[in-house]
């Protein structure tokens, strides 16, 4: 079997989606993947280039030869200028970091968010459903106060991807942390040390979104 297949189903399997829906993201034919997979052939190069151009957050070196960590770290993920080469008439909400709680989701249930602002779809990240400012310093080296973050809704628990660095909508806000599952709970750390962990009740959390992109503001 071609070596690469088990990783391209591992890709499907950590973005929650099946073969044929990741056909469909890189505009393949159906069946394009999944008779490689089922047959153990090859499949053409510029099928992979569209994998590794829609989803940047997988290493390419990973996805190819199976070396290295699957997914990018924080400050390897895509920093995209934004510009008229790389948005689309398409837009999407932008939330305040303060915003009320309940606003991602009311997002997600696609009613108006008064204080949020709409901005065009920046085309080069992976699929996402909102950006948020990031605000403060806990965050930091990898998130500075005044970051974009692209973020994309977890539908599923069994999505949630441990110890990445995920935007929760709580009863008492929004939390932008490093998660990491518990029986009742989920433990929020943040990168910069200074700061503290701490837990929030699993029943005090109404929506969880994965952050996918950054963009920084020079």
């Amino acid at each position: 079997m071609c070596k690469i297949l088990p990783r391209i189903k591992i890709l499907a399997d950590t973005e929650g989606i099946t073969i044929g829906a990741l056909e469909r993201s890189i505009g393949a034919s159906k069946g394009v993947l999944s008779r490689a997979i089922s047959n153990g052939t090859d499949i053409q190069s510029k099928w992979l280039q569209a994998l590794v151009d829609k989803y940047p957050q997988y290493s390419a070196q990973w996805l190819l030869s199976g070396e290295g960590e699957m997914l990018l770290k924080d400050d390897e993920l895509p920093r995209t200028p934004i510009s008229e080469e790389n948005i689309d008439i398409e837009t999407l909400p932008r939330i305040p970091f303060d915003a009320a709680a309940g606003s991602l989701s009311l997002i997600s249930q696609c009613v108006s968010v008064n204080e949020g602002e709409r901005y065009p779809v920046i085309n080069r990240f992976p699929h996402y459903d909102f950006t948020i400012m990031v605000k403060g310093d806990s965050m930091e080296p990898e998130f500075h106060s005044g970051d974009e973050l692209a973020c994309r809704f977890i539908d599923k628990p069994s999505f949630i991807q441990w110890g990445r660095p995920h935007v929760l909508d709580t009863r008492q806000g929004v939390v932008l942390k490093r998660i990491y599952n518990q029986s009742d709970s989920i433990l929020c750390k943040s990168i910069n040390k200074d700061y503290g962990d701490f837990e929030i009740p699993k029943e005090e959390i109404l929506r969880i979104a994965l952050v996918v992109g950054s963009i920084r503001l020079y």
